[in-house]
């Protein structure tokens, strides 16, 4: 009704109409990707910072085995670590493969 009474007056009024019917469009798509992408980073953020906890949980686990292994060792019930062993199983090209696939010290 009000693009009739508006063509009646100016018959290029089609122009305004059919561009605010346009923009209209782009907006609300723009408003509604910007809503589904903010959310979908949201739970990536979230599903990143909990890999993150669990790794550091994981982490913090070995760490405190290997240092119950060293106290262990240290309290005199086993042998002691030969340095020189060590040294040499530390140079070995595998130790740093294993060291990495394990994400800490090998056990």
């Amino acid at each position: 009704e009000v693009y009739r009474d508006a063509s009646k007056n100016a018959s290029w009024a089609w122009m305004f109409f059919l561009t605010f019917i346009f923009l209209s469009y782009v907006i609300v798509l723009n408003l509604m990707t910007g809503v589904t992408l903010e959310n979908v980073l949201l739970v990536s953020r979230k599903t990143e910072e909990e890999f993150q906890n669990a790794a550091q949980v994981k982490q913090a686990a070995r760490l405190r085995e290997v240092e119950a292994r060293l106290r262990y060792m240290s309290s005199g019930r086993e042998r002691a670590i030969d340095l020189d062993k060590l040294i040499a199983k530390i140079c070995q090209p595998d130790f740093s493969e294993l060291l990495a696939d394990a994400g800490g010290l090998p056990l």
